[in-house]
């Protein structure tokens, strides 16, 4: 163990310092690149869950749409029956509501 107090107190060679600056320089390119794939990561996560929403509301806002279409084309349906049906027939409010 005297020895491990010896060597402790002599500096660092040239070379031993310079392999110690690559080494705290490969492990800061590393750290940037893991924090990069990191960050890549969260913005895919990011873009799916934006697309995801936008694409519920479409298919939402399509199934409205589509619904107006069908009350549109009923309601349509039944003031043309009632023109050509002439006034003789009294008009019935009933299906409107279901």
């Amino acid at each position: 163990m005297n020895h491990m107090k010896r060597f402790q107190g002599i500096p660092m060679s040239k070379v031993r310092r310079r392999l110690e600056r690559e080494r705290v320089e490969q492990e800061r390119l590393r750290e940037m690149e893991e924090l990069k794939k990191e960050k890549e990561q969260q913005w895919r996560t990011h873009v799916e869950t934006l697309t995801s929403s936008q694409e519920k509301t479409l298919q939402d806002r399509l199934a409205r749409l589509r619904r107006f279409r069908e009350f549109q084309k009923k309601v349509l349906g039944e003031e043309s029956g009632m023109e050509g049906g002439g006034a003789n027939q009294p008009a019935s409010h009933q299906d409107v509501d279901s």
